[in-house]
């Protein structure tokens, strides 16, 4: 059976035998009630996902506000905020900053403590 570019109304044209046109003339209406279903259905699943475009845009509108605000929040507080990323190189020196500001800030609080060279040193000794 040939069904395609020429469609149902061709038949005879499209050289379908004279005994199974009834059947062509029965099918062709559920084709079309088929098509226009088929695209029905097509057309409001784009018209919800417009929508669903649409409300996602607002929402990440609202996203970028809030992230804005927190931002000058935070530079109004001296903190970091999402415009200072730093690299891996800089991640490196800053955890070497706070290692050092951290053991300078032991040495203060504990000037009689002895520190862990100090402490290896004790035990070779022991030894």
């Amino acid at each position: 059976m040939v069904i395609g570019i020429i469609g149902l109304t061709g038949a005879a044209a499209a050289g379908i035998p004279p005994e199974l046109e009834p059947l062509v003339e029965v099918i062709q209406p559920l084709f079309t009630k088929l098509s226009f279903v088929v695209g029905g259905i097509f057309g409001l699943y784009a018209i919800l996902i417009v929508i669903r475009v649409y409300y996602e845009r607002k929402s990440i509108k609202i996203l970028r506000d809030i992230r804005y605000n927190l931002d000058q929040l935070n530079k109004h507080y001296g903190l970091r905020y999402s415009k200072t990323k730093k690299g891996p190189i800089m991640n490196y020196i800053n955890s070497l900053r706070h290692q050092i500001r951290e053991y300078r800030l032991r040495k203060k609080l504990n000037p009689d403590k002895p520190t862990k060279e100090q402490n290896k040193k004790k035990s070779k000794n022991k030894r």
